[in-house]
């Protein structure tokens, strides 16, 4: 139906128009979806051989994501390296669809085919006095779960920056090289039990710790 002007005060034009009715949203998805396969990296990792299915991880034997970016954040995305080699390398790829697709929360599973993966990466930093004497450990984890093994974890690099008027150091994390910016920076870091800072406490909170390593005493 055209529109047709209607008379009005000088100056002024009224136009009526017939308007397409305002669509209604979507209707939310009550469901939600879990994947398991085969990935190079993932804090949720259960071995399966045969017919044994058996937790090799840390807590949660599954890790809920609310949308790719999560997927990314906790299992690392697509495996953009030719090691390790993956039998079934479709999980990121059923992931990513599932989100694209409108898909709204899942729960995943990383697993591998063996019931003894990789060991889990590790590092033992010293101290700079004349003597070095063993300060902490970094270990391969995600959020205070240790359940990343692999090889991936060999490509975690780190770096320290001690501030000597404070005692505190910062602490950095590259993946895959140290070119580029760090994935992670820690600042203003104490090895007192007693401190606000205190290293293992902040790097390994379950909320808001680090992506990549846990840290021991």
């Amino acid at each position: 139906m055209p529109a047709t002007p209607t008379a009005g005060p000088p100056g002024v034009t009224v136009v009526q128009q017939l308007l397409s009715p305002t669509p209604s949203a979507p209707p939310v998805s009550s469901g939600t979806a879990g994947f398991i396969g085969q990935h190079w990296r993932g804090p949720s990792l259960v071995a399966v051989a045969g017919t044994t299915i058996t937790d090799v991880g840390g807590p949660g034997d599954v890790q809920l994501c609310n949308s790719w970016s999560d997927f990314v954040k906790y299992f690392g995305g697509f495996n953009t390296s030719s090691t390790p080699v993956l039998a079934n390398s479709y999980l990121a790829f059923a992931v990513y669809m599932f989100f694209a697709n409108g898909g709204q929360s899942c729960f995943v599973s990383r697993v591998t085919a063996s019931l003894t993966p990789g060991a889990t990466a590790s590092a033992t930093l010293v101290d700079g006095s004349a003597t070095p004497q063993a300060t902490l450990k970094l270990v391969v984890g995600s959020l205070n779960d240790p359940g990343n093994a692999g090889t991936w974890g060999n490509s975690i690099f780190w770096g320290i920056t001690a501030m000597p008027t404070t005692g505190r150091f910062t602490l950095s994390l590259w993946l895959g090289s140290l070119a580029g910016q760090p994935v992670e920076t820690w600042y203003d870091l104490s090895m007192a039990p007693t401190d606000s800072r205190y290293a293992p406490a902040i790097i390994n909170s379950a909320t808001s710790g680090s992506l990549y390593v846990l840290q021991l005493t």
